[in-house]
């Protein structure tokens, strides 16, 4: 059977509704647990026979499935109970519950540097919404596993799995890691939609003087080369204190010679593909490439997501001042103490900030997009009526809304009625007021003066 036709099936399939009751969808991320935990050795096997595979970050990202997967399971159990949400005006009733209607057809497109967390993952996630699967990866390997074990623990209509000696030709030219809608045409074509891959927002880091210099600078190099320097939160421009700008310093050589040598000199199997720029000096050219910025404005542009720029700054402000430029930023880690870490954070715009860490599970996962469940599915509501209240003549239902607005309170506490004047007319209502009290001093005054002489 053709690509083209296994997508007409796959959309004919779904049009009969089979993925849309719960029981379904949670019996098949049921099977992704399943598949994972028994066979945990043999993905790991397969997946490390890659020499820039590292074995604890293959342990992390099954670990995250395996999360995943019970976490998707009990929203699941939860959304399958009964829930009512009652709304009244005087005497209307209506009840209104709400469901998610799912999309179709999503493809997923694996990265190498994740080679399970970027296609089991959002396939947890795809199925949680009612969705078919379509998994690609690029990986022989990875691809003859998977084809084998997953028809032995999901439907085999809940996915499709793209050949790597057959590949879609509306797949080859997308980014890898992506998630995609996929709308089939009549003449069974694709119409790929939706695309969610891994963020443009840059992450950032800001080591001020009060915080733990050796920490920071470890779990920096540490992020930097998890996963083969592709982690997509790992930051790329670190602002660093002045006043601790060379302890820093000396701090990340210490970080890239214990790495050198556990690893024994292993490089990334990413090229660096910064493109440099002039102001910036080049720190270290291995593992992982840093730059210092020796003078002018910091620029993302001239770093490569396996590369860290070093810029040293005067204070928080400045900091703050750079973000605005980039703002919303995916992640912003920090290490500071009180009271600096609580007036950075609060003048920083991100997706999610961490102070004083940078954990790995975090970076296990290359799609940072926090409302996936929303792109591949689109809330319903029902809302039901009474029977009797089917047609309510236009006269009484006036008068039932005209008491319910007379008669409409609100519970509130006595902070003023909140509305805001301009400084200005502020202002201009005590000059007006001093000047009218003014007024009546001098008319008081001079009646009480009037009766005194006229005594």
């Amino acid at each position: 059977m053709s690509n083209k036709e296994i997508f007409t099936v796959l959309k004919a399939a779904f049009e009969t509704g089979f993925t849309r009751p719960l029981e379904w969808r949670r019996k098949q991320i049921e099977g992704i647990h399943d598949l994972v935990q028994k066979n945990a050795d043999e993905l790991i096997s397969i997946a490390v026979q890659d020499e820039y595979q590292n074995r604890a970050e293959i342990l992390l990202e099954l670990s995250l499935i395996l999360q995943s997967a019970k976490e998707e399971v009990t929203q699941l159990i939860r959304c399958g109970k009964p829930s009512f949400s009652a709304f009244r005006l005087s005497d209307y009733h209506t009840k209104q519950t709400s469901r998610s209607y799912p999309a179709g057809i999503v493809a997923i497109k694996s990265h190498s540097a994740y080679p399970y967390s970027s296609l089991l993952l959002p396939m947890i996630t795809t199925i949680a919404a009612g969705n078919i699967s379509v998994l690609i990866t690029g990986s022989p390997a990875v691809y003859k596993l998977l084809s084998s074990l997953l028809p032995r623990f999901l439907d085999h209509s809940a996915f499709f799995m793209v050949d790597v000696n057959n590949p879609v030709p509306e797949f080859s030219t997308t980014i890898s890691p992506a998630i995609m809608g996929i709308t089939v045409l009549s003449a069974g074509s694709l119409h790929l939609h939706d695309v969610v891959s891994s963020p443009s927002s840059p992450s950032l880091m800001y080591i001020h003087g009060s915080g733990e210099i050796s920490c920071a600078a470890k779990t920096l190099v540490r992020a930097k080369l998890a996963f083969n320097g592709q982690a997509s939160l790992a930051p790329s421009l670190v602002f660093v204190d002045l006043s601790v700008y060379s302890a820093f310093c000396f701090a990340v050589r210490d970080a890239l010679a214990s790495h050198v040598s556990k690893s024994g000199g292993k490089q990334l199997k990413e090229p660096a593909n910064g493109i440099g720029m002039s102001g910036m000096r080049l720190f270290s050219d291995g593992p992982i490439r840093i730059f210092e910025l020796v003078n002018g404005e910091p620029s993302l542009a001239a770093v490569g997501r396996p590369e860290v720029l070093l810029a040293p700054v005067s204070s928080p402000d400045t900091v703050v001042d750079y973000i605005r430029q980039w703002a919303p930023l995916s992640a912003f880690y920090i290490y500071a103490k009180e009271p600096f870490l609580s007036y950075t954070t609060d003048d920083v715009d991100s997706a999610v900030t961490v102070c004083n860490d940078l954990p790995l599970e975090m970076l296990a996962y290359p799609f940072v997009d926090y409302n996936l469940r929303e792109n591949l599915s689109h809330p319903q509501k029902i809302i039901v009526s009474p029977r009797w209240s089917t047609y309510v003549p236009t006269e009484n239902r006036a008068l039932t809304l005209d008491r319910a607005i007379r008669s409409s309170t609100i519970t509130r506490l006595d902070e003023g009625d909140g509305t805001r004047w301009d400084f200005f007319d502020r202002v201009k209502l005590v000059f007006t007021g001093v000047k009218y009290l003014s007024y009546v001093t001098i008319l008081g005054t001079g009646f009480f003066v009037y009766r005194r002489l006229v005594k």
